[in-house]
């Protein structure tokens, strides 16, 4: 009776033991065969928006690189924060990631955030970006940048100019502009994309602050004249377009989307979920996904990610503090 109570004890500890070490995450070591299991990617913001699709364009490669699928999640709410925090929450076991957008750098920024997600999360992978652009309509007199600074001088406070959603990146991206020139604007937002183009394409307002990809087709069809972007360099879609800084403004800036963890996920995850992420992001079906989309394919891998957040952070609290965009969001919360 002795040895047979021995014999099922020694079999519990080697059960124990075995179960122990198949646990992702229990003791702070990944599984060696990780992933074992589907991996979910939470999108902070409703379906069919440019993080859900960018997320679904992703999920049809994940077999091919992960050796697993990826199943996208939608959390939208308040603005993407309560997505965020969900993946802030998360066990760090390589199972639950995100797909951040740059409003997980601007919500903190404004205040009323339980977290600050620069700190919270590991950056695995930029995907795609899209440019902030400035456009006039195709029969202004306004051609170039260096027209509409001499124009808004000479004629203060008459131009009308069109963003979406206060507090938004294309909102940050007008106060800069109006920082770095000292021109006087009436600005105009717009709680939706359509009804912030219905109004320009109408001449109620006569200059759009926006994503590149909003303008791509009226620019095809001739009706908007687009005078600038904010990139480093001259987008390949656009050749013929200058960038602010080649006409004396500077101004760099685009939403972008990639993907994040937890900042404990163990280093043998967070490279391997690195790698497998640069081979999407890079395969010939996601960059003609993204293109076709109306997006930038702009990997950048965690290094240089997170220099982009620092860099970002930075300069976009100093813009929000300095122009009461801060101000302003803090009273729409209020209303």
């Amino acid at each position: 009776m002795k040895k047979n109570f021995l014999i099922l004890m020694g079999i519990m500890a080697v059960a124990g033991l075995i179960s122990g070490c198949s646990q992702a995450g229990g003791n702070g070591q990944p599984e060696a065969d990780y992933p074992s299991a589907p991996i979910s990617v939470i999108v902070p913001m409703a379906a069919g928006g440019p993080s859900d699709l960018t997320a679904r364009s992703m999920e049809k490669l994940a077999s091919k690189y992960l050796g697993e699928s990826l199943v996208v999640e939608n959390k939208d709410g308040a603005s993407g924060v309560l997505g965020y925090n969900e993946i802030v929450q998360a066990e760090p076991d390589g199972y639950t990631l995100g797909l951040a957008a740059t409003n997980m750098i601007l919500q903190p920024l404004y205040g009323g955030t339980e977290y600050t997600y620069t700190e919270e999360f590991y950056p695995i992978a930029q995907a795609v970006s899209n440019p902030v652009a400035v456009a006039v309509l195709i029969d202004s007199p306004i051609q170039t940048i260096e027209d509409l600074v001499k124009y808004a001088e000479d004629h203060p406070g008459e131009l009308k100019y069109a963003y979406t959603n206060v507090g938004s990146l294309p909102h940050v991206a007008s106060a800069m502009f109006v920082k770095e020139t000292g021109v006087q604007m009436e600005a105009v937002p717009f709680q939706g994309g359509s009804d912030s183009m219905t109004a320009f394409l109408g001449n109620n307002v006569q200059v759009s602050f926006t994503q590149i990809s909003e303008l791509k087709s009226h620019a095809a069809n001739n009706t908007v004249r687009i005078l600038a972007v904010a990139t480093e360099e001259r987008m390949e879609d656009f050749p013929d377009i200058p960038t602010f800084k080649e006409s004396g403004v500077d101004l760099v800036c685009a939403t972008w989307f990639g993907v994040v963890g937890q900042k404990d996920l163990p280093e043998e995850i967070k490279t391997k979920l690195a790698e497998a992420f640069k081979g999407i992001i890079n395969d010939e079906e996601f960059v003609k996904t993204a293109e076709d989309l109306g997006y930038v394919v702009d990997y950048l891998g965690p290094d240089d990610m997170a220099a982009k957040w620092a860099e970002e952070q930075e300069n976009y609290r100093t813009t929000i503090d300095e122009s009461g965009i801060g101000e302003e969001m803090k009273r729409q919360a209020g209303n």
